[in-house]
Protein backbone atom coordinates (compact mmCIF):
# COMPACT_ATOMS: atom_id res chain seq x y z
CA UNK A 1 0.00 0.00 0.00
CA UNK A 2 3.31 2.04 0.95
CA UNK A 3 3.23 2.50 -3.34
CA UNK A 4 -0.54 4.08 -3.73
CA UNK A 5 -0.83 7.91 -4.56
CA UNK A 6 -2.36 8.50 -1.19
CA UNK A 7 0.29 7.11 0.88
CA UNK A 8 3.05 9.16 -1.13
CA UNK A 9 1.12 12.21 -0.91
CA UNK A 10 0.51 11.30 3.01
CA UNK A 11 4.61 10.76 2.91
CA UNK A 12 4.69 14.87 2.40
CA UNK A 13 2.36 15.98 4.94
CA UNK A 14 4.06 17.08 8.25
CA UNK A 15 2.98 16.35 11.34
CA UNK A 16 0.62 18.91 11.82
CA UNK A 17 -0.75 19.12 8.42
CA UNK A 18 -1.64 15.52 8.99
CA UNK A 19 -3.44 16.20 12.17
CA UNK A 20 -5.56 18.97 10.82
CA UNK A 21 -5.88 16.50 7.75
CA UNK A 22 -7.29 13.88 10.49
CA UNK A 23 -9.78 17.02 11.96
CA UNK A 24 -11.00 17.47 7.93
CA UNK A 25 -11.44 13.84 7.03
CA UNK A 26 -13.70 13.71 10.62
CA UNK A 27 -15.36 16.81 9.76
CA UNK A 28 -19.10 15.92 8.07
CA UNK A 29 -19.15 18.39 6.27
CA UNK A 30 -16.69 17.20 4.01
CA UNK A 31 -16.87 13.50 4.33
CA UNK A 32 -19.88 11.31 6.04
CA UNK A 33 -18.43 8.13 4.80
CA UNK A 34 -16.93 6.05 8.15
CA UNK A 35 -15.31 3.49 6.25
CA UNK A 36 -12.94 6.46 5.11
CA UNK A 37 -12.08 7.78 8.13
CA UNK A 38 -11.49 4.10 9.61
CA UNK A 39 -8.97 3.89 6.24
CA UNK A 40 -7.31 6.57 7.82
CA UNK A 41 -6.92 6.01 11.10
CA UNK A 42 -5.97 2.47 9.78
CA UNK A 43 -3.01 4.19 7.82
CA UNK A 44 -2.28 6.56 10.87
CA UNK A 45 -1.86 4.04 13.65
CA UNK A 46 1.13 2.11 12.16
CA UNK A 47 2.47 5.35 9.89
CA UNK A 48 4.25 7.52 9.82
CA UNK A 49 7.13 6.65 8.85
CA UNK A 50 4.93 5.59 5.34
CA UNK A 51 6.89 2.53 5.20
CA UNK A 52 5.95 -0.62 6.99
CA UNK A 53 5.70 -4.32 6.56
CA UNK A 54 2.06 -4.15 8.50
CA UNK A 55 0.56 -1.53 5.85
CA UNK A 56 -0.97 -3.68 3.34
CA UNK A 57 -4.27 -4.03 1.64
CA UNK A 58 -5.38 -7.23 4.05
CA UNK A 59 -4.59 -5.58 7.32
CA UNK A 60 -6.61 -2.59 5.72
CA UNK A 61 -9.32 -4.68 4.91
CA UNK A 62 -9.60 -6.45 8.44
CA UNK A 63 -9.49 -3.54 10.33
CA UNK A 64 -12.61 -2.16 8.45
CA UNK A 65 -14.29 -5.19 7.72
CA UNK A 66 -13.38 -7.70 10.25
CA UNK A 67 -15.90 -10.33 9.57
CA UNK A 68 -16.14 -10.30 5.49
CA UNK A 69 -13.88 -12.08 3.20
CA UNK A 70 -10.75 -10.12 1.75
CA UNK A 71 -11.89 -7.74 -1.78
CA UNK A 72 -9.05 -5.89 -2.68
CA UNK A 73 -11.05 -3.21 -4.59
CA UNK A 74 -13.17 -2.46 -1.61
CA UNK A 75 -9.92 -0.88 -0.05
CA UNK A 76 -8.94 0.25 -3.52
CA UNK A 77 -12.26 2.15 -3.53
CA UNK A 78 -11.65 3.53 -0.20
CA UNK A 79 -8.46 4.43 -1.09
CA UNK A 80 -8.95 6.51 -3.84
CA UNK A 81 -12.22 8.35 -2.06
CA UNK A 82 -9.57 9.33 0.98
CA UNK A 83 -6.73 10.43 -1.75
CA UNK A 84 -9.57 12.66 -3.23
CA UNK A 85 -10.01 14.04 0.14
CA UNK A 86 -6.35 14.63 0.78
CA UNK A 87 -6.34 16.44 -2.58
CA UNK A 88 -8.84 18.54 -1.48
CA UNK A 89 -7.48 19.35 1.61
CA UNK A 90 -4.61 20.51 0.13
CA UNK A 91 -6.74 22.78 -1.85
CA UNK A 92 -8.18 24.29 0.91
CA UNK A 93 -5.08 24.58 3.13
CA UNK A 94 -3.88 26.72 0.58
CA UNK A 95 -6.82 29.00 0.30
CA UNK A 96 -6.71 29.68 3.32
CA UNK A 97 -3.33 30.51 3.94
CA UNK A 98 -3.83 33.16 0.92
CA UNK A 99 -5.93 35.88 2.16
CA UNK A 100 -6.43 37.54 -1.25
CA UNK A 101 -7.29 34.68 -3.04
CA UNK A 102 -10.36 34.67 0.20
CA UNK A 103 -11.35 38.08 -0.08
CA UNK A 104 -11.54 37.85 -4.08
CA UNK A 105 -13.37 34.91 -3.66
CA UNK A 106 -15.81 36.45 -1.45
CA UNK A 107 -15.93 39.53 -4.14
CA UNK A 108 -17.16 36.66 -6.70
CA UNK A 109 -19.51 35.23 -4.26
CA UNK A 110 -21.43 38.88 -3.43
CA UNK A 111 -20.72 39.49 -7.90
CA UNK A 112 -22.98 36.72 -8.25
CA UNK A 113 -25.46 36.99 -5.65
CA UNK A 114 -25.83 40.94 -7.11
CA UNK A 115 -25.31 42.10 -3.62
CA UNK A 116 -24.00 46.22 -4.38
CA UNK A 117 -23.89 46.93 -1.13
CA UNK A 118 -21.34 43.91 -0.01
CA UNK A 119 -19.69 44.01 -2.86
CA UNK A 120 -18.88 47.60 -2.40
CA UNK A 121 -17.82 46.93 0.96
CA UNK A 122 -15.81 43.90 0.18
CA UNK A 123 -13.64 46.01 -2.42
CA UNK A 124 -12.76 48.48 0.02
CA UNK A 125 -11.52 45.62 2.57
CA UNK A 126 -9.65 44.34 -0.59
CA UNK A 127 -8.11 46.92 -1.41
CA UNK A 128 -7.06 48.49 2.28
CA UNK A 129 -5.51 44.93 2.88
CA UNK A 130 -3.60 45.22 -0.89
CA UNK A 131 -2.09 48.42 0.04
CA UNK A 132 -0.09 46.92 3.44
CA UNK A 133 1.60 44.00 0.89
CA UNK A 134 4.93 44.77 0.46
CA UNK A 135 6.03 42.58 -2.37
CA UNK A 136 5.19 45.12 -5.60
CA UNK A 137 6.21 42.56 -8.06
CA UNK A 138 4.37 40.33 -10.90
CA UNK A 139 2.55 39.07 -8.34
CA UNK A 140 1.16 42.54 -7.16
CA UNK A 141 0.46 43.44 -10.98
CA UNK A 142 -1.86 39.72 -11.30
CA UNK A 143 -3.53 40.70 -7.70
CA UNK A 144 -4.83 44.34 -8.95
CA UNK A 145 -5.38 42.90 -12.77
CA UNK A 146 -7.87 40.25 -10.91
CA UNK A 147 -9.76 42.70 -8.94
CA UNK A 148 -10.09 45.11 -11.81
CA UNK A 149 -11.60 42.45 -13.84
CA UNK A 150 -13.59 41.54 -11.03
CA UNK A 151 -15.02 45.37 -10.49
CA UNK A 152 -15.69 45.29 -14.24
CA UNK A 153 -18.10 42.39 -14.38
CA UNK A 154 -19.71 44.38 -11.82
CA UNK A 155 -19.98 47.62 -13.21
CA UNK A 156 -20.34 46.17 -16.98
CA UNK A 157 -22.55 43.35 -16.67
CA UNK A 158 -24.92 43.95 -13.65
CA UNK A 159 -24.44 47.70 -12.18
CA UNK A 160 -24.13 48.64 -16.11
CA UNK A 161 -26.93 52.19 -15.90
CA UNK A 162 -25.78 52.77 -19.52
CA UNK A 163 -23.17 55.44 -19.15
CA UNK A 164 -19.75 56.09 -17.80
CA UNK A 165 -16.62 54.15 -18.16
CA UNK A 166 -17.48 51.23 -16.46
CA UNK A 167 -13.91 50.23 -15.49
CA UNK A 168 -12.58 49.19 -18.90
CA UNK A 169 -9.86 51.82 -18.53
CA UNK A 170 -8.73 50.33 -15.05
CA UNK A 171 -8.76 46.66 -16.40
CA UNK A 172 -6.85 47.24 -19.32
CA UNK A 173 -4.04 49.59 -17.96
CA UNK A 174 -3.87 46.64 -14.83
CA UNK A 175 -3.44 44.19 -17.81
CA UNK A 176 -0.86 46.23 -19.57
CA UNK A 177 1.07 46.59 -16.57
CA UNK A 178 1.14 42.84 -15.55
CA UNK A 179 1.64 41.28 -18.71
CA UNK A 180 4.52 43.76 -19.36
CA UNK A 181 6.37 43.21 -16.31
CA UNK A 182 5.79 39.39 -16.76
CA UNK A 183 6.96 39.52 -20.17
CA UNK A 184 10.15 41.36 -18.83
CA UNK A 185 10.45 38.87 -16.18
CA UNK A 186 10.63 35.64 -18.43
CA UNK A 187 12.65 37.26 -20.84
CA UNK A 188 15.30 38.06 -18.40
CA UNK A 189 15.12 34.22 -17.55
CA UNK A 190 15.44 32.59 -20.66
CA UNK A 191 18.00 35.34 -21.83
CA UNK A 192 19.75 34.10 -18.73
CA UNK A 193 19.23 30.77 -19.30
CA UNK A 194 20.74 30.81 -22.74
CA UNK A 195 23.90 32.80 -21.56
CA UNK A 196 24.54 30.17 -18.92
CA UNK A 197 23.44 26.67 -20.45
CA UNK A 198 25.05 25.74 -23.44
CA UNK A 199 22.81 24.31 -26.44
CA UNK A 200 20.17 26.46 -25.93
CA UNK A 201 18.16 28.29 -28.32
CA UNK A 202 15.26 30.44 -27.36
CA UNK A 203 13.13 32.87 -30.15
CA UNK A 204 11.83 35.38 -28.23
CA UNK A 205 9.04 36.67 -30.20
CA UNK A 206 8.05 40.62 -29.13
CA UNK A 207 11.16 40.89 -27.52
CA UNK A 208 12.48 43.52 -29.83
CA UNK A 209 9.34 45.29 -29.97
CA UNK A 210 8.81 45.67 -26.39
CA UNK A 211 12.33 47.25 -26.07
CA UNK A 212 10.75 49.96 -28.44
CA UNK A 213 7.42 50.42 -26.85
CA UNK A 214 8.60 50.96 -23.58
CA UNK A 215 10.67 54.15 -23.48
CA UNK A 216 7.37 55.64 -25.82
CA UNK A 217 5.43 55.39 -22.75
CA UNK A 218 5.49 56.94 -19.48
CA UNK A 219 6.59 54.05 -17.14
CA UNK A 220 9.12 56.53 -15.44
CA UNK A 221 6.16 56.01 -12.36
CA UNK A 222 6.51 52.25 -12.44
CA UNK A 223 9.58 51.78 -10.58
CA UNK A 224 9.62 47.81 -11.45
CA UNK A 225 8.71 47.59 -15.00
CA UNK A 226 11.50 50.80 -15.63
CA UNK A 227 13.70 47.94 -13.09
CA UNK A 228 13.24 44.93 -15.53
CA UNK A 229 13.61 46.76 -18.45
CA UNK A 230 17.11 47.99 -17.57
CA UNK A 231 17.78 44.68 -16.90
CA UNK A 232 16.84 43.34 -20.18
CA UNK A 233 18.67 45.95 -21.37
CA UNK A 234 21.88 45.05 -19.81
CA UNK A 235 21.27 40.96 -20.01
CA UNK A 236 21.08 41.45 -23.83
CA UNK A 237 24.42 43.62 -23.97
CA UNK A 238 26.26 43.69 -21.03
CA UNK A 239 28.40 46.46 -20.08
CA UNK A 240 29.52 48.45 -17.05
CA UNK A 241 27.57 51.11 -17.01
CA UNK A 242 24.38 49.13 -17.48
CA UNK A 243 25.49 46.82 -14.92
CA UNK A 244 26.03 49.75 -12.50
CA UNK A 245 22.64 51.06 -13.24
CA UNK A 246 20.81 47.35 -12.42
CA UNK A 247 22.72 47.28 -9.30
CA UNK A 248 21.80 50.97 -7.94
CA UNK A 249 18.22 49.88 -9.09
CA UNK A 250 18.09 46.86 -7.31
CA UNK A 251 19.74 48.56 -4.50
CA UNK A 252 16.87 50.95 -4.07
CA UNK A 253 13.88 48.72 -4.76
CA UNK A 254 14.40 45.43 -3.73
CA UNK A 255 12.04 45.58 -0.86
CA UNK A 256 9.21 46.36 -2.98
CA UNK A 257 9.52 42.96 -4.84
CA UNK A 258 8.94 39.30 -3.71
CA UNK A 259 12.40 37.73 -2.46
CA UNK A 260 12.40 35.68 -5.66
CA UNK A 261 12.18 38.23 -8.36
CA UNK A 262 15.12 40.32 -5.94
CA UNK A 263 17.45 36.92 -6.10
CA UNK A 264 16.84 36.62 -9.83
CA UNK A 265 17.76 39.53 -10.12
CA UNK A 266 21.06 39.64 -8.09
CA UNK A 267 21.61 36.20 -10.14
CA UNK A 268 21.69 38.01 -13.25
CA UNK A 269 24.39 40.70 -11.94
CA UNK A 270 26.41 37.60 -10.71
CA UNK A 271 26.52 35.51 -13.69
CA UNK A 272 27.36 38.33 -15.98
CA UNK A 273 29.92 40.02 -14.13
CA UNK A 274 32.35 38.01 -14.93
CA UNK A 275 31.54 39.63 -18.50
CA UNK A 276 31.44 43.11 -17.64
CA UNK A 277 34.88 42.78 -15.21
CA UNK A 278 37.29 40.56 -16.87
CA UNK A 279 39.77 41.86 -14.44
CA UNK A 280 39.39 39.34 -11.73
CA UNK A 281 40.08 41.29 -8.33
CA UNK A 282 37.05 43.92 -9.54
CA UNK A 283 35.42 40.80 -10.54
CA UNK A 284 35.49 39.09 -7.52
CA UNK A 285 35.10 42.88 -5.70
CA UNK A 286 31.90 43.29 -7.11
CA UNK A 287 30.24 39.72 -6.38
CA UNK A 288 32.06 39.84 -2.90
CA UNK A 289 29.50 43.31 -2.44
CA UNK A 290 26.65 41.48 -4.08
CA UNK A 291 27.02 38.68 -1.67
CA UNK A 292 27.60 40.83 1.51
CA UNK A 293 23.77 42.87 0.46
CA UNK A 294 22.13 40.07 -0.23
CA UNK A 295 23.26 38.47 3.61
CA UNK A 296 22.86 41.91 5.22
CA UNK A 297 19.04 42.24 4.00
CA UNK A 298 18.37 38.44 4.08
CA UNK A 299 17.30 38.16 0.31
CA UNK A 300 19.56 34.89 -0.81
CA UNK A 301 17.23 32.65 2.43
CA UNK A 302 15.04 30.29 1.83
CA UNK A 303 12.88 29.27 5.06
CA UNK A 304 15.89 31.46 6.90
CA UNK A 305 18.57 29.45 5.45
CA UNK A 306 21.44 28.93 2.53
CA UNK A 307 21.82 26.43 -0.35
CA UNK A 308 24.64 24.75 0.39
CA UNK A 309 26.64 25.77 -3.10
CA UNK A 310 25.46 29.11 -2.64
CA UNK A 311 27.14 29.17 1.15
CA UNK A 312 30.38 27.66 -0.41
CA UNK A 313 30.27 30.36 -2.90
CA UNK A 314 30.38 33.07 -0.67
CA UNK A 315 32.65 31.53 1.29
CA UNK A 316 35.00 31.36 -1.71
CA UNK A 317 34.92 34.79 -2.80
CA UNK A 318 35.20 36.40 0.47
CA UNK A 319 38.20 34.09 1.08
CA UNK A 320 39.67 35.92 -2.44
CA UNK A 321 39.00 39.00 -0.80
CA UNK A 322 41.17 38.36 1.64
CA UNK A 323 38.51 39.09 4.36
CA UNK A 324 39.31 36.08 6.63
CA UNK A 325 37.14 37.45 9.89
CA UNK A 326 34.29 38.12 8.21
CA UNK A 327 34.34 34.97 6.52
CA UNK A 328 35.37 33.22 9.87
CA UNK A 329 32.04 35.04 11.73
CA UNK A 330 29.96 33.88 8.42
CA UNK A 331 30.85 30.37 8.94
CA UNK A 332 30.17 30.33 12.59
CA UNK A 333 26.86 32.19 12.20
CA UNK A 334 25.00 29.85 9.76
CA UNK A 335 26.26 26.50 10.93
CA UNK A 336 22.83 25.21 11.41
CA UNK A 337 21.46 27.71 8.55
CA UNK A 338 22.04 25.07 5.88
CA UNK A 339 19.36 22.97 3.96
CA UNK A 340 20.26 19.67 4.92
CA UNK A 341 21.49 18.19 1.86
CA UNK A 342 23.74 15.01 3.40
CA UNK A 343 26.75 16.76 2.44
CA UNK A 344 29.24 18.34 4.98
CA UNK A 345 29.80 21.73 3.44
CA UNK A 346 30.13 23.62 6.82
CA UNK A 347 33.30 21.62 7.41
CA UNK A 348 34.40 21.64 3.95
CA UNK A 349 34.45 25.67 4.19
CA UNK A 350 36.09 25.35 7.50
CA UNK A 351 38.39 23.58 5.69
CA UNK A 352 38.76 26.31 3.00
CA UNK A 353 39.23 29.00 5.36
CA UNK A 354 41.98 27.18 7.44
CA UNK A 355 43.97 26.79 4.11
CA UNK A 356 43.62 30.27 3.48
CA UNK A 357 45.43 30.87 7.12
CA UNK A 358 47.97 28.71 6.57
CA UNK A 359 46.61 26.15 9.16
CA UNK A 360 47.23 23.07 6.86
CA UNK A 361 47.27 19.81 9.47
CA UNK A 362 43.43 21.28 10.33
CA UNK A 363 42.38 21.29 6.85
CA UNK A 364 43.13 17.87 6.71
CA UNK A 365 41.50 16.94 9.93
CA UNK A 366 38.49 18.54 8.65
CA UNK A 367 38.55 16.87 5.27
CA UNK A 368 38.67 13.63 6.81
CA UNK A 369 36.28 14.00 8.60
CA UNK A 370 33.42 15.77 5.90
CA UNK A 371 31.25 13.95 3.47
CA UNK A 372 30.81 15.06 0.16
CA UNK A 373 28.74 12.34 -1.90
CA UNK A 374 28.14 15.36 -4.50
CA UNK A 375 30.62 14.65 -6.98
CA UNK A 376 31.65 18.58 -7.48
CA UNK A 377 31.98 18.96 -4.08
CA UNK A 378 34.21 16.08 -3.42
CA UNK A 379 36.35 17.11 -7.02
CA UNK A 380 36.84 20.56 -4.56
CA UNK A 381 37.70 18.32 -1.65
CA UNK A 382 40.07 16.47 -3.66
CA UNK A 383 42.23 19.51 -4.84
CA UNK A 384 42.17 20.95 -1.31
CA UNK A 385 43.94 18.00 -0.02
CA UNK A 386 46.55 17.76 -2.62
CA UNK A 387 47.59 21.55 -2.24
CA UNK A 388 47.64 20.46 1.72
CA UNK A 389 49.78 17.59 1.45
CA UNK A 390 51.97 19.65 -0.75
CA UNK A 391 52.16 22.84 1.48
CA UNK A 392 53.13 20.61 4.66
CA UNK A 393 55.61 18.47 2.34
CA UNK A 394 54.49 15.05 2.90
CA UNK A 395 55.37 14.31 -0.58
CA UNK A 396 54.59 10.22 -0.29
CA UNK A 397 50.91 11.26 1.08
CA UNK A 398 50.93 13.62 -1.88
CA UNK A 399 51.70 11.33 -4.39
CA UNK A 400 49.41 9.07 -3.54
CA UNK A 401 46.41 12.06 -3.04
CA UNK A 402 47.80 12.87 -6.81
CA UNK A 403 46.92 8.95 -8.25
CA UNK A 404 43.84 8.55 -6.37
CA UNK A 405 42.36 11.57 -7.95
CA UNK A 406 43.32 10.54 -11.90
CA UNK A 407 41.75 7.20 -10.59
CA UNK A 408 38.92 8.63 -9.32
CA UNK A 409 38.38 11.24 -12.40
CA UNK A 410 39.09 8.17 -14.61
CA UNK A 411 36.24 6.56 -13.21
CA UNK A 412 33.52 9.17 -13.25
CA UNK A 413 33.98 10.55 -16.23
CA UNK A 414 30.83 10.43 -17.85
CA UNK A 415 29.52 12.04 -14.92
CA UNK A 416 31.59 15.13 -14.77
CA UNK A 417 31.31 17.73 -17.11
CA UNK A 418 33.96 18.21 -19.82
CA UNK A 419 35.44 21.52 -18.54
CA UNK A 420 35.52 20.31 -14.45
CA UNK A 421 37.46 17.21 -16.25
CA UNK A 422 39.95 18.85 -18.08
CA UNK A 423 39.95 21.44 -15.41
CA UNK A 424 40.60 19.03 -12.96
CA UNK A 425 42.87 17.09 -15.23
CA UNK A 426 45.11 20.01 -15.76
CA UNK A 427 45.71 21.16 -12.22
CA UNK A 428 46.72 17.83 -11.90
CA UNK A 429 49.46 17.65 -14.64
CA UNK A 430 50.90 20.72 -13.51
CA UNK A 431 51.48 20.67 -10.12
CA UNK A 432 52.82 17.42 -10.39
CA UNK A 433 55.40 18.48 -13.05
CA UNK A 434 56.49 21.44 -10.95
CA UNK A 435 56.85 18.38 -7.98
CA UNK A 436 58.84 16.60 -9.90
CA UNK A 437 60.62 18.96 -12.63
CA UNK A 438 60.33 22.74 -11.59
CA UNK A 439 60.08 23.24 -7.74
CA UNK A 440 64.31 23.85 -8.10
CA UNK A 441 64.99 24.33 -11.06
CA UNK A 442 64.61 27.96 -12.78
CA UNK A 443 64.13 27.11 -16.24
CA UNK A 444 61.45 24.69 -15.81
CA UNK A 445 59.67 26.92 -13.42
CA UNK A 446 59.84 30.11 -15.95
CA UNK A 447 58.96 27.38 -18.43
CA UNK A 448 56.00 26.01 -16.59
CA UNK A 449 54.92 29.48 -15.67
CA UNK A 450 54.91 30.67 -19.26
CA UNK A 451 52.50 27.41 -19.76
CA UNK A 452 50.05 28.31 -16.94
CA UNK A 453 49.79 32.11 -18.31
CA UNK A 454 49.18 30.81 -22.25
CA UNK A 455 46.35 28.37 -20.80
CA UNK A 456 44.95 31.77 -18.67
CA UNK A 457 45.05 33.98 -21.57
CA UNK A 458 43.17 31.52 -23.69
CA UNK A 459 40.79 30.81 -21.82
CA UNK A 460 41.50 27.27 -21.23
CA UNK A 461 40.33 25.12 -17.82
CA UNK A 462 42.42 25.34 -14.86
CA UNK A 463 41.50 25.14 -11.23
CA UNK A 464 43.36 26.42 -8.82
CA UNK A 465 45.35 29.52 -11.07
CA UNK A 466 46.06 31.69 -8.66
CA UNK A 467 47.70 28.62 -6.15
CA UNK A 468 49.67 27.85 -9.27
CA UNK A 469 50.99 30.95 -10.36
CA UNK A 470 52.52 31.36 -6.78
CA UNK A 471 54.23 28.52 -6.69
CA UNK A 472 55.62 29.00 -9.99
CA UNK A 473 56.54 33.09 -9.73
Amino acid sequence: MERTKLVRLLSYFSESELRAFRDFVHSPYFNKNKKVIALLEFILKITPPFKNDNLTYENAFRHIFPEAQFKATKITKLLSILNGLAEQFISCSITIEDSFLQNLNLLHFYNIKNQPEAFEQQLKTVQKAEKKFKDLGTEHFNRQFQVSKMVNFYYSVLQDKGTGDVFFKEVVEDLDNYYLLSKLVYSCQMINRQKSIGGLEYSFPLVEELLELIPKYEFDNNALINLWYKILIFLTDPTELKYIEVKELIYKYFSEMSFREARLIFSYLENRSIEVFPNKKEYFHQLFDLYKFQIENKINYIENKLRPQLFKNIVTVGLKQKELDWVEQFIVEHKRKLFDTGEDIHGFCKALLYFEKGEYQSVLLLLSAAKLNNIYFNLNKRRLEVKSYYELELYDEFELKITSFRTFLSRNKKQIAPYAYQANSNFLNFIFNYYKNAEFDKKEKENLLSQINLMKDKGDPLYELDWLLEKCS
